[in-house]
């Protein structure tokens, strides 16, 4: 078996949609869209900040060619 070793910028991207989206007056109270969202929160720009440190970071470099999404563990769209 060979092993393949790739050096320098490896294909990754960030998903997210809607950061810092207003909460509809509607599901301020938990229902709705906020309330399928297992983190029980909208992302905001301090959510993406940190996956994109993540990424970067040395210690991360077995992971390669992903989508990373930020989606607060809310299944489908």
């Amino acid at each position: 078996m060979k092993a393949v070793v790739h050096r320098g910028p490896r294909p990754l991207e960030i998903e997210s949609r809607a950061a810092e989206a207003p909460v509809p007056a509607k599901e301020r109270g938990g229902r709705g869209v906020l309330g399928r969202i297992p983190a029980g929160r909208r992302r905001y720009a301090d959510d993406l900040a940190a996956a994109t440190v993540f990424l970067a970071f040395s210690a991360q470099e077995q992971v390669d060619g992903i989508v990373l999404p930020v989606d607060g563990g809310r299944p489908g769209r």
